[in-house]
C-alpha cells in the first residue's frame, strides 16, 4: 500500500488517499479478477480525532 495524496489535516480531520497493489488470492466473491492475477485499487480514509485518538472513522 501507498499513500499518494496526505496525510491532509484540517481541524480534527485527518485524511489520506492510497493505492493497493497485490495479487489476488482468488477468495472474494463476485471478483472479476482471476486467482494470481495483478491487481490494484484505490481507496480514501477519513478520521476524526479527539483528544489525540480516533473518535470515528
Amino acid at each position: 500500500m501507498s499513500i499518494e495524496v496526505g496525510p491532509i489535516e484540517e481541524n480534527a480531520y485527518v485524511s489520506a488517499r492510497w493505492k493497493l497493489t497485490g495479487t489476488y488470492n482468488g477468495e472474494m466473491p463476485g471478483a472479476k479478477a482471476n486467482a494470481g492475477e495483478a491487481i490494484s485499487f484505490h481507496g480514501m480514509d477519513i478520521f476524526f480525532l479527539e483528544e489525540g485518538k480516533i473518535k470515528d472513522y
